[in-house]
């Protein structure tokens, strides 16, 4: 049982840092929408429909963007499965230093681009559509090592139907029915909050992303080493009380 309590305290706690995550998608992709010629960085759903439709010659719209942030995204998901080859399920070390690096190489894009606007230079925006899609995939990647069904930081659609199909049963599933609601939130939000930083400065969403990937990583270390502590110290207690003495 004490266990038991642990491991569903841990799995809250882990939830709501995704949907921080999940949040800071949100606010990429409506910079790299909005910024960077109409490239999706974290949404792969979104892109490949931008780039079938820029292969069609639709809409004005480019296929470089969307092909290079494809692939960057692919790129970033594989090497963060390669990182985490024989790390065990669930939040590690390397988990936290995956979404922490990300994150600070998001910060530095932002630099980028306030040093180098996209507008004026389409090779700046490509690389910045690079590097954001390889750290989202990372992102992405390493929010699935963390072993939270329902739950995944870089799309909405399968929260979509898994909200449908919860009324399936009688008494829905009220943790899982508030991941997906919550994933399905948030990514609206971050594009809403995203839109309106751009107004001031790109470079200050991407800052803000960067912020709370450090953030999330920061809190996650400490949640992982106080449930080692806290874990150690409770299966040390004996389970019964202690023994009257002479």
């Amino acid at each position: 049982m004490v266990f038991e309590s642990l491991r569903r305290q841990t799995r809250r706690r882990v939830t709501a840092l995704l949907l921080v995550l999940t949040f800071g998608t949100g606010v990429v992709d409506a910079v790299s929408y909005l910024v960077l010629d109409r490239v999706i960085a974290g949404n792969m759903s979104g892109n490949v429909l931008l780039l079938g439709m820029g292969l069609a010659g639709a809409g004005g719209l480019q296929v470089a963007g969307p092909a290079v942030a494809f692939a960057a995204f692919w790129l970033g998901a594989h090497l963060c499965g390669r990182a985490l080859r024989r790390a065990p399920d669930g939040w590690t070390a390397r988990v936290s230093g995956l979404i922490a690096a990300s994150g600070v190489v998001v910060g530095l894009v932002g630099v980028g681009v306030a040093l180098i606007p996209p507008a004026t230079s389409q090779p700046s925006g490509l690389a910045a559509a690079a590097v954001l899609g390889a750290c989202m995939g990372t992102q992405a990647a390493a929010a699935r090592a963390t072993g939270v069904a329902d739950l995944v930081t870089d799309a909405i659609t399968g929260a979509l139907v898994g909200l449908g199909l919860e009324f399936r049963h009688r008494r829905p599933d009220r943790e899982r029915w508030g991941r997906r609601m919550g994933s399905f939130a948030l990514i609206g939000v971050g594009a809403f909050v995203g839109a309106l930083l751009i107004r001031v400065h790109a470079g200050l969403a991407l800052g803000l992303v960067a912020a709370l990937s450090v953030g999330v990583a920061a809190v996650g270390q400490a949640l992982l080493e106080h449930g080692d502590d806290e874990g150690d110290a409770r299966a040390e207690r004996p389970d019964g009380p202690p023994e009257a003495g002479p």
